[in-house]
């Protein structure tokens, strides 16, 4: 998916955080439409050819979450794979097959399961829950990564977020990023990623910080802001201070 939208390698004005995104609202169109497709073959007594049909849908929904590096492209396929199997779910129920109440059963089964484990969860204003404090708030994006049992579209995009940390503490910000981070981006890099074109990306995420462009801000305050970051930046040799200013002055 990446080798065929980008040019690579990434030019030194790109960031993760602008990529573009590709649109997939004719994507799940199709997925719609696969009921079309497996009606015309049941009208005509094809039901294999029907089943076919509908199985497809089901087969990519699958391959675009397998592919997929960024949490966009998780959540359509996640879409279509729902989509699909309803649609599965509802022509085994017209054709009398048996194999119907299986699958209704199995994802029932397994959301019953998702949501006791949910519940189980603290919530974010919960005394128990880690996401006050930073480290442990840290170690767990970086499990997040580091799970296979993740999507990988979720995983690639908490890379991001990864990126991002040398604006949340005055080490990072001066000294780069520790060395739980750089070591779970050499995990990325050569177990997560399977082309050069996500390593490329893992590596554009890695500085993330130092990649946030060069756009206007609006305001003269956070323009003063920028632009002094930007001397210092220039003076100290780190791109991390302008670029965490550009962040911070987008939220102002």
């Amino acid at each position: 998916l990446l080798g065929a939208r980008f040019v690579l390698p990434f030019p030194a004005d790109a960031s993760p955080l602008y990529l573009p995104i590709l649109r997939f609202a004719r994507t799940k169109e199709l997925a719609y439409a696969s009921s079309s497709r497996a009606a015309f073959h049941l009208a005509r007594g094809r039901r294999d050819s029907a089943e076919t049909a509908l199985r497809e849908v089901v087969s990519y929904g699958f391959k675009l979450l397998d592919d997929s590096n960024i949490a966009l492209e998780t959540l359509v396929g996640t879409v279509i794979v729902d989509i699909a199997r309803d649609q599965l779910i509802r022509f085994y129920d017209v054709t009398r097959n048996p194999a119907g109440a299986r699958l209704r059963a199995r994802y029932d089964s397994l959301l019953a399961a998702q949501n006791a484990a949910e519940a189980e969860r603290p919530s974010p204003g919960d005394e128990r829950s880690d996401l006050s404090d930073p480290i442990p708030a840290r170690r767990s994006l970086i499990q997040v990564v580091r799970d296979p049992r993740m999507p990988r579209g979720i995983r690639m995009a908490t890379l991001t977020v990864l990126g991002l940390l040398p604006c949340t503490n005055v080490r990072e910000l001066v000294l780069g990023l520790d060395q739980d981070i750089r070591a779970t981006f050499a995990y990325a890099r050569d177990s997560l990623a399977r082309f050069p074109s996500e390593r490329a990306l893992v590596d554009l995420q890695a500085e993330a910080v130092e990649r946030t462009g060069r756009e206007r801000q609006r305001g003269i305050g956070p323009r003063l802001f920028v632009g002094a970051a930007d001397v210092a930046g220039a003076v100290l040799r780190n791109r991390r201070l302008p670029g965490c200013a550009r962040l911070l002055a987008a939220l102002m």
